[in-house]
């Protein structure tokens, strides 16, 4: 895992590495551009055909894809 933009005061961005911000990458959860600003952590996985993706989700998103935070109005 790595994350981007903005620190959020958790152990991942104590011990993951920092990236740039994946300005208009789209984000697997709202299908939305990962823009300037946004706060966010990128996966490496598996893709439905078995390879591997990268996937840039935003912070909001990523946290209601693992049910600890709200659906996410407004990324």
């Amino acid at each position: 895992m790595k994350w981007f933009g903005e620190s959020w005061g958790t152990l991942v961005n104590e011990t993951c590495a920092r990236i740039a911000v994946p300005d208009g990458e789209c984000c697997p959860r709202c299908g939305r551009s990962i823009r300037p600003g946004d706060r966010g952590v990128q996966l490496h996985g598996l893709n439905y055909d078995g390879t591997v993706g990268v996937f840039d989700f935003h912070l909001a998103c990523f946290r209601a894809e693992l049910g600890i935070g709200p659906e996410p109005s407004d990324t």
